[in-house]
């Protein structure tokens, strides 16, 4: 409630620099190597019971796919206007068709999206009766890639980053982001000369260097600092952690309807 009020001017500022960076972004090249995920939702509605248990029976109306884990960083970069080039798994069925056919929907070409033979495809999948959701089910594998798997991920990944204007690494710990993927990767994006922006786990926090910006949430940067940041100096101190553990140009913290802190 003590938050200071913006000026008008400073309102027009904030938005005429939004628009600035808005009209950049368009067609901007990006790979965005990690986990991706399809988003299933059931929709339908509840009018009974089950007599077989105290559930709720849901009359299913229609169904819908979108892109989740790395696959929702791409559906966001198009819808400013950028470039996606995502680079990641899938099995080999029906789930890994619906993938790749959300991509293409989008206008995005699934050449660095490698099919893995007995691996899933991720599939989180929500039943939603009158907007409320009754039940998620996910079906995931998050074992580890064999080292063929992580060696073409890795060429693929190297390969878009000579012709990219940024990399983004989106780390859900299903297997496609490793340390030796990492260990290759991040150096050859330095090399390039392009920004690299991680939204981490912290199983693998220390492996993310060289990079330009980190973006944990709080959970995830209290994992990573060791601290339980409960004030504004302990908040200030697992940043300095961050910075000097990994040497990167900035720590975004997101916190939901907190907002972020740079």
């Amino acid at each position: 409630h003590d938050r200071p009020r913006l000026s008008d001017a400073a309102k027009m500022t904030n938005r005429e620099t939004a628009r600035k960076l808005l009209a950049a972004a368009t067609g901007r090249k990006i790979v965005v190597v990690g986990d991706l995920m399809l988003d299933q939702f059931i929709w339908g509605s509840v009018e009974r019971i089950s007599p077989e248990a105290p559930v709720p029976v849901v009359r299913v109306s229609r169904e819908s796919f979108h892109l989740g884990g790395a696959g929702n960083v791409v559906s966001n970069l198009v819808s400013l206007g950028g470039a996606p080039r995502p680079v990641g798994i899938t099995g080999t069925g029906a789930d890994a068709a619906h993938l790749r056919e959300t991509l293409a929907a989008l206008g995005v070409a699934a050449d660095g999206v490698l099919p893995v033979a007995g691996r899933h495809t991720t599939v989180k999948t929500r039943i939603v009766a009158h907007s409320q959701q009754v039940v998620r089910f996910d079906r995931e594998q998050d074992d580890p890639l064999d080292e063929t798997t992580i060696a073409r991920l890795t060429r693929t990944a190297i390969d878009m980053c000579q012709s990219a204007d940024a990399l983004i690494v989106s780390d859900y710990e299903k297997g496609c982001v490793t340390p030796a993927l990492l260990s290759k990767l991040l150096p050859a994006a330095r090399a390039r000369g392009i920004p690299v922006v991680v939204d981490p786990k912290p199983g693998h926090w220390r492996s993310y260097t060289p990079i330009t910006v980190i973006t944990p949430n709080q959970a995830e940067a209290s994992r990573m600092s060791g601290l339980r940041m409960r004030s504004e100096e302990e908040i200030a101190a697992a940043w300095k952690v961050i910075l000097d553990t990994l040497a990167c140009e900035g720590v975004l913290l997101t916190g939901g309807d907190k907002g972020m802190l740079l």
